[in-house]
């Protein structure tokens, strides 16, 4: 017995022995990229966005999970969130794993499970590719290029959820690469618990993009095979799928009616002032083939000149060389010239039109417009339709490779010399050594300005790749214009097709002589003037120069009044971009490297030999692609000396930080800030915050609070009259504690505002910061208590009307006193109503529990929480109707003699939901019986 499972267990490994050492090599490529988290040397926190939107509701998920059941209310931010409705995570099998850890505990065994969903990916993608190109040294490249882009790099640090789209793409993939008439009835189970377990669990726009690519290779396997089988099986998944997370779906559509974002930075419904306002142009092209060019991280564009954000854009990139291949591979494969673009390869064109689309949406402007319409105008940010390109273009790499391979397996051209092996392994290494170390001595040069003319552009190209320094002096600047922002200031800009350079700013006034008033930095195109005379005239010129050598001056400008009245209009054109000069020099010599080992390919006669230089290619590849996302996670950027995400680059915190508060802890802050009776705010100086600390201290310290940050923001919420940069597009933030608009938090039920500080954000002081470690501001005016009896009922109909009786025009900045008289919307009820009778307020999950003194009067009770359409109300076991009162909290008119009225958050409870919900297991198994009777029926 004994040895009869030896020999299957020496057959299996024979036949799976390069399938083990594959995914063994993927899973010890995440073990190496996530090292310092796995050795409690570093805290994997990610980007911002982590903290503020993903691990804040994790906390609230774990939370309740701990205390008997998910809770889909979070009244830790926004006065109220439906968390059920979240459009980028939902609770999900990992969170129940999540919470199985010590609440101390909770970031660091997420960052564990961000890595387990990190080999995940990997593995995923190497099944899909192991079966489409049949070899398996080519199917481990593409799936470490998939496993280590930059889209996955960079998701994995955002949002488990989001990046576990990435991981469900190669599944459907392969179940419809396998659909045959023996096992249409697996295809179709196994297709639709993986499209069921994207829309239901997963950032639902990137799975909107993954459905897209998967109905698309249904339709070309069709085409391929000749048999409906692939369209029909996706189309039964899919409607499957759409049905079992019709619940999500529906709650989702539905908040995204009540939310809010606020387009203060462009103009809303305008596809225009969206396209410049997001800033994702042609250029991106550039990062296809090194993700760094314009700044390997965030801090590092910034200091560039750039304004673009990294984790946006065209994230294809994983190897400067696989894009090189692509583009080979495109242009002659196989001895013919453009064949990836003929029917001939099976798979290959489809991927070739998948990445075309995907290079389209992203960088043509009609082909953003045509997506932008789909989406009925939303504004999205459609370059993540990247999430489906990474696969096409790794299934390319791997095609290209297997097929130059001709067969040939690594264990059968190289396991015979270790030698060989570790020559080839060597050498991939020494190669990219070679190229960081030719580009290291031009890392500190002035940076490439890209918008410069060509000849510009290509002379200085030629003199990095030198080592020479450029001695021609730069033109001048032009489109120069010199606003007055104030009375005492005036805003210059300009236009230049230089790079490398400073500018030297000259003025005169009241017709005077020019003097010298300032230098600025290099690569600028702005400055500030202060202190100029009211009254007044200036003229401004300035030159721009490289060392000693300046341009002639530009033409002069005149300060002239702002004709916006105090506010700059943004610049017509374009923000520059300056590319890294060490990055273009990578590039050039990658590019070269490149050339030569397909030219050794194509003259080495021994086939053998052409194996091996394909082989260093596809480590060259894979090992660039590690050392990538390894800079990303493990670059000195990572460890914040000083402002918690300063530069906006990733985050791996000190050990012991980013541990949760005890419930001790948080007691006590709760008691001091009387959490239980008052709501908060959180003071962000943006000098100390440079991102929102809100969202995650809400959840951390487990406060109640009216600030926040999410898909959006509550509707009701964002039409309050808020001072001037408390509001954004997603979020809702409080930047000074000497600028609070106390009148309106006190109606808010806020009493105090926390000021923020480093310690208590990151919980330092051992694991165990204290309440003294934030400073506590308490509001001067009289807040508004958590629940109340109004004295009077003003009837309105609408929010709108209801918002101007909230904030009437008798006075600038007076809001009405609402415990007095509320303004309810579309009441009917009585006129004559009382207020007296104590009353006391519980909370448990999805419930608010009130009992009241019974009364002889009937009462309007107004409880200061955020009103919602799907929270119900019920008296004596009967249900009530719940009012929109004072355009934010809700009230309920309670009748003679009541004493409980218990509030309920049910954001599923809707018929037509529950009943689709059921048809969905009616048609799955009405499916499975017909493919199987269909499969008896042709076996006989």
């Amino acid at each position: 017995m004994l040895a009869l499972w030896s020999r299957r267990v020496t057959d299996w490994l024979e036949r799976r022995g390069g399938d083990v050492v594959a995914a063994t090599a993927l899973a010890m490529t995440g073990a190496f990229l996530f090292r310092h988290h796995l050795l409690h040397e570093r805290v994997f926190i990610g980007d911002s966005d982590r903290l503020n939107s993903f691990l804040n509701i994790l906390i609230h998920q774990v939370d309740g999970i701990r205390h008997g059941g998910l809770a889909a209310w979070d009244d830790r931010m926004f006065m109220g969130l439906n968390a059920a409705a979240l459009v980028y995570t939902f609770p999900n099998p990992l969170t129940y794993v999540a919470a199985f850890a010590q609440a101390r505990d909770l970031i660091w065994a997420a960052g564990l499970v961000s890595l387990a969903l990190f080999v995940a990916a990997g593995w995923a993608a190497y099944t899909f590719l192991k079966d489409s190109c049949r070899n398996v040294f080519a199917a481990w490249v593409g799936a470490t290029m998939y496993q280590c882009s930059a889209l996955a790099t960079l998701k994995i640090a955002q949002n488990d959820m989001s990046f576990a789209v990435l991981i469900l793409i190669p599944l459907a993939l392969l179940a419809l690469r396998r659909v045959s008439r023996a096992n249409r009835t697996r295809c179709l189970v196994g297709l639709a618990a993986v499209l069921t377990s994207m829309l239901y669990f997963t950032f639902l726009q990137k799975a909107l993009y993954a459905l897209g690519l998967i109905g698309a290779y249904a339709v070309y396997r069709a085409l391929w095979t000749r048999s409906v089988d692939p369209v029909v099986i996706a189309a039964g998944a899919g409607t499957t799928a759409m049905i079992a997370a019709f619940p999500r779906l529906w709650t989702v559509v539905r908040e995204l009616r009540w939310l809010e974002r606020p387009a203060l930075a462009y103009q809303a419904g305008s596809f225009e002032s969206l396209y410049t306002f997001q800033n994702i142009r042609p250029r991106e092209i550039l990062r296809w083939f090194d993700d760094g060019i314009f700044g390997r991280f965030p801090s590092e564009a910034a200091a560039l000149g750039n304004n673009i954000n990294l984790h946006e854009g065209l994230l294809l990139y994983t190897s400067t060389f696989a894009t090189l291949l692509v583009l080979a591979a495109l242009v002659r494969f196989k001895g013919q010239w453009l064949r990836l673009l003929r029917f001939r390869d099976e798979d290959a064109p489809f991927h070739v039109a998948a990445l075309a689309v995907t290079l389209a949406v992203v960088l043509v402007k009609p082909a953003t417009y045509v997506v932008h319409l789909a989406f009925f105008g939303r504004d999205f940010t459609h370059a993540r339709i990247v999430v489906a390109g990474l696969l096409p273009m790794c299934t390319l790499v791997a095609t290209v490779l297997a097929a130059w391979l001709g067969g040939r397996e690594l264990r059968r051209v190289c396991v015979r010399s270790l030698a060989a092996l570790g020559i080839v392994l060597t050498t991939a290494a020494l190669v990219l050594v070679a190229i960081d170390s030719l580009a290291y001595p031009v890392h500190k040069s002035h940076p490439v300005l890209l918008d410069e003319p060509a000849p510009y552009l290509a002379r200085t190209v030629v003199a990095l790749l030198l080592r020479r320094e450029i001695e021609a002096a730069p033109p001048a600047p032009h489109l120069m214009s010199a606003i007055r922002t104030t009375p005492e200031s005036v805003r210059l800009a300009w236009r230049d097709d230089a790079g490398e350079t400073e500018y030297r700013v000259e003025m005169r006034s009241d017709g005077g002589e020019f003097r010298d008033i300032g230098s600025t930095r290099p690569n600028v195109t702005a400055y500030i003037v202060n202190d100029v005379g009211a009254r007044a005239s200036y003229t401004f010129r300035l030159r721009a120069c490289r060392r000693e050598l300046c341009s002639p001056y530009s033409p002069e400008v005149a300060a002239r009044p702002s004709p916006l009245g105090g506010a700059v209009a943004g610049e017509t054109h374009p923000a520059l971009s300056w590319l890294a000069p060490s990055e273009v020099v990578k590039v050039m010599y990658a590019t070269v490297i490149f050339g030569a080992l397909i030219l050794a390919r194509r003259l080495a006669r021994a086939a053998g030999m052409r194996a091996i230089v394909v082989q260093l290619l596809g480590f060259i590849i894979a090992f660039q692609a590690i050392m990538y996302a390894n800079a990303q996670f493990n670059g000195a950027q990572t460890r914040s000396g000083g402002a918690l995400f300063a530069g906006g680059d990733l985050l791996f915190a000190a050990p012991g930080d980013f541990q949760r508060p005890s419930e001790e802890a948080r007691a006590r802050l709760a008691h001091r800030v009387e959490r239980d009776d008052f709501r908060s705010v959180v003071v962000c100086d943006p000098r100390r915050f440079p991102v929102f600390c809100a969202p995650h201290v809400s959840h951390f310290w487990d406060m109640r609070l009216v600030d926040g940050y999410s898909t959006g923001i509550p509707a009701r919420l964002a039409v309050l009259p808020w001072p001037t940069g408390i509001l954004s597009l997603r979020a809702l933030t409080f930047p000074s504690s000497n600028e609070l608009p106390w009148d309106l938090l006190a109606l808010l039920n806020v009493k105090h505002a926390l000021v923020a500080s480093h310690d208590w954000y990151a919980n330092r002081h051992d694991g165990e910061s204290s309440a003294g470690d934030v400073d506590i501001v308490t509001n001067p005016r009289p807040v508004v208590p958590r629940a109340f009896f109004a004295r009077a009922v003003t009837p309105v109909h609408g929010r709108d009307e209801a918002l101007r009786a909230l904030t009437p025009a008798r006075g600038a900045g007076l809001l009405r006193d609402v415990v007095s008289d509320s303004v309810v919307e579309n009441y009917e009820g009585p006129a004559t109503l009382t207020d007296r009778g104590a009353l006391r307020i519980k909370t448990a999950p999805d419930r608010v529990d009130v009992d009241v003194a019974p009364a002889v009067q009937p009462r309007f009770l107004v409880v200061n929480e955020l009103y919602h359409p799907d929270w119900i109300a019920e008296i004596g076991g009967r249900p009530v109707t719940v009012y929109p009162a004072n355009v934010v909290m809700r009230g309920v008119l309670v009748p003679v003699g009541a004493d409980h009225i218990r509030f309920t958050f049910r954001p599923f409870a809707r018929p037509v939901t529950m009943a689709l919900s059921g048809v969905c297991a009616l048609i799955t198994v009405c499916g499975v019986a017909w493919l199987l009777s269909q499969a008896r029926h042709e076996r006989r």
